[in-house]
C-alpha cells in the first residue's frame, strides 16, 4: 500500500520532509501547500512537486507566473495524511479548521506544542504508545 502524503508548508522543515517522502517506496508526495509565490515554490516545481495554495491566493501565484495544481481543498481530498510543517500556532488552527472537518490524519512536524496532537512521538522512546492507540500501521 502506498500512503498518499500532502505537506502543509514548504519552508525550512517542509522542504526536508518533502525530500524524505519522495525517497520512500511506500509513500507518494501528492503535493505541498504554500501561502506565498516565491522562489521556494519555483524550486518545488523544478523537483516535480505539485503546488497548492489557499483559494484566495491563487491569483497571486498566477500573477507571479507560478502555476498551482489547485487549492488546499483539492489536495486534502487526495491524500491519506497531511504533514503540517507550519509555525507555532498555525498547525493548531489547521487541525481545527481543515484536518478534523475533513477526517484527515495529521502529523505535526513544525513548531507546535505537544498538546496539538494525540501523541508526541519519538520512535526511540515511545513507539508502544501510538501503536497501542492504532495510530501506526
Amino acid at each position: 500500500m502506498v500512503v498518499k502524503v500532502g505537506i502543509m508548508g514548504y519552508g525550512t522543515i517542509g522542504k526536508r520532509v518533502a525530500d524524505a517522502v519522495m525517497r520512500m517506496d511506500d509513500m507518494e508526495l501528492v503535493g505541498v501547500i504554500k501561502q506565498t509565490p516565491d522562489y521556494e515554490g519555483e524550486v518545488a516545481i523544478g523537483k516535480g512537486i505539485k503546488l497548492y495554495t489557499y483559494e484566495d491566493r491563487v491569483s497571486k501565484f498566477e500573477k507571479a507566473g507560478i502555476k498551482v495544481a489547485g487549492t488546499v481543498n483539492d489536495l486534502i481530498k487526495n491524500v491519506d495524511v497531511i504533514i503540517d510543517a507550519t509555525p507555532d500556532g498555525v498547525g493548531a488552527e489547521n487541525r481545527a479548521k481543515i484536518y478534523e472537518p475533513a477526517g484527515l490524519r495529521a502529523i505535526f512536524q513544525g513548531g507546535e506544542e505537544a498538546e496539538v496532537a494525540e501523541v508526541s512521538f519519538n520512535a526511540l522512546a515511545n513507539y508502544d504508545v501510538p501503536l497501542a492507540r492504532g495510530l501506526l500501521g
